[in-house]
C-alpha cells in the first residue's frame, strides 16, 4: 500500500464515514446517487451476513459525486440486513439520500466494523483501489459494503 497516496491509505482503514472524510480533505460536498436498489431475499446475500431465513437485504449501488467538481469520488455496493433496524432506519436506508455511515450516526447506533478485504483492479478503463468490511451492529453482522476508490482521482490531490 506504500505506493498509494496518505489520504487514500487512510480511507481504507478508517472505520467511520468515509463521506464526511471526503467532504472534508477535498472541501466539497457531496451527493449521493442512487444507480440500483433492490429488496432481495436472503439466498442472495454476500457470505459475510448470516441471519434468519425470513431476513430481506436491500442490495443497492451508488457513487458519491462531488457538486462542485462532479468527480465520482467512490462507487459502492451495500448489502444492508434490513430485520437489524426499525421502520425509521429502514426508511432512512430505502431513501438513499445520504450515506450509510451517516444513517447509522442519526440514529445513535454502536458498531464495530470489520474490514474483511482490501484489493484492487480496474474497471471502465479505471484503475481503483477497494475494500471489503462488514458493519456489526448490536453485536450482529448487519451490512456488507464494497468500496472502489477511482486512483486517478486520489493521486490528483
Amino acid at each position: 500500500m506504500d505506493e498509494y497516496p496518505n489520504f487514500l491509505r487512510a480511507l481504507l482503514v478508517a472505520d467511520g464515514t468515509v463521506t464526511k472524510l471526503i467532504e472534508a480533505y477535498f472541501q466539497e460536498n457531496l451527493q449521493v446517487v442512487l444507480h440500483q436498489q433492490q429488496a432481495i431475499s436472503r439466498q442472495l446475500a454476500p457470505a459475510g451476513l448470516h441471519v434468519l431465513p425470513s431476513a430481506q437485504y436491500l442490495h443497492r449501488n451508488i457513487s458519491l459525486l462531488g457538486e462542485r467538481s462532479s468527480l465520482v469520488y467512490l462507487t459502492a455496493e451495500s448489502w444492508i440486513d434490513l430485520n437489524q433496524f426499525d421502520d425509521q432506519a429502514q426508511q432512512a436506508f430505502l431513501a438513499a439520500k445520504i450515506g450509510i455511515g451517516e444513517i447509522l450516526q442519526q440514529f445513535m447506533l454502536a458498531t464495530y466494523r470489520k474490514i474483511t478485504q482490501v484489493f484492487s483492479g480496474e474497471e471502465n478503463q479505471q484503475t481503483f483501489i477497494g475494500r471489503t468490511y462488514v458493519i456489526y451492529v448490536a453485536q450482529k453482522p448487519a451490512i456488507q459494503i464494497t468500496e472502489k476508490f477511482p486512483l486517478k482521482v486520489y493521486r490528483e490531490v
